[in-house]
């Protein structure tokens, strides 16, 4: 019974949060995704209306919008982490007298 217990308990004790991600993660984009099929504004209504929504948002001038904001928004992040990245590693491989501090 022991060595059972012993091959069978991380599975035991991993079950609770794969659970848990299954209905958290993966079942609300599948919920997402299902309602984005639907007739819904603010609050969901779950008259399958197929891609108008879809084809609303994509031929509307706020999407391309959106997708220059995210792509200005992306590129400026990714960068000023690179920059800050490399000066905190330039500090640290310095002998500063506030390394204590940037680590």
């Amino acid at each position: 019974m022991t060595e059972w217990l012993e091959r069978h308990m991380p599975k035991f004790v991993m079950a609770p949060s794969f659970v848990a991600i299954l209905i958290f993660v993966y079942g609300f984009i599948g919920w997402t995704a299902w309602v984005s099929f639907t007739k819904s504004r603010l609050l969901p209504k779950y008259d399958i209306v197929g891609t108008i929504q879809y084809d609303r948002l994509f031929q509307s001038p706020r999407w391309e919008t959106a997708i220059n904001n995210l792509y200005v928004f992306g590129i400026l992040f990714i960068v000023i982490s690179m920059f800050l990245g490399l000066v905190l590693a330039i500090f640290l491989d310095q002998k500063i007298r506030v390394e204590g501090v940037i680590r």
